[in-house]
């Protein structure tokens, strides 16, 4: 919603979703809280240098540029922009993806902010209204489903555990039960 607000329905909503998303995670970090810090958006939706503004006491601290481009065409952009200097004075952050294509071809670190484009991509997809596409619904439910079995596990194995130490259970049946609820988580 924050991003529709800030860019309205365009093709690079994605970019925006990765922009209000990297200022949360900033923001939400107990250090940054504590000392005061805060990022915010630029007034500017199309800024070509910094898209965040880190700030401290109502002074800039630092200031960053965020990348979203997994495409080969926008990942060459890019890395030409940043090879001219283009941000040479910015921190540029890129999600997962970008990050991984660009390190290692510039000379200038690009830094994770740790959120996926698969993550943008989904979230622009429903504010706009689009169906996402099997590969994103995929990723989501991989997630969803690693994360329902990593719980139904350790819920089982707790619960398991006291059975045995209790006489309610054999260590053999304990084993079984386990691995029957991660299956089902």
């Amino acid at each position: 919603r924050r991003a529709l607000l800030r860019a309205g329905k365009n093709i690079q909503l994605k970019g925006h979703v990765h922009e209000v998303l990297f200022c949360d995670k900033y923001n939400i970090k107990p250090l940054h809280i504590i000392n005061g810090q805060r990022a915010n958006l630029t007034k500017s939706t199309t800024a070509h240098m910094r898209d965040v503004v880190m700030t401290k006491g109502g002074k800039v601290v630092s200031h960053a540029q965020l990348k979203d481009t997994i495409s080969s065409s926008g990942v060459s952009k890019t890395i030409k922009q940043i090879k001219s200097g283009h941000y040479n004075k910015t921190a540029i952050f890129g999600t997962k993806e970008t990050a991984e294509k660009i390190t290692g071809k510039v000379t200038q670190p690009i830094h994770s902010s740790g959120i996926s484009s698969e993550t943008t991509k989904r979230i622009a997809d429903k504010a706009l209204g689009k169906f996402s596409s099997l590969r994103t619904l995929g990723s989501a439910a991989k997630s969803g489903g690693a994360s329902g079995a990593l719980i139904a596990a350790g819920v089982e194995t707790t619960t398991s555990f006291i059975d045995v130490v209790r006489g309610k259970k054999s260590v053999a049946d304990a084993a079984v039960d386990i691995t029957i609820a991660t299956a089902k988580g």
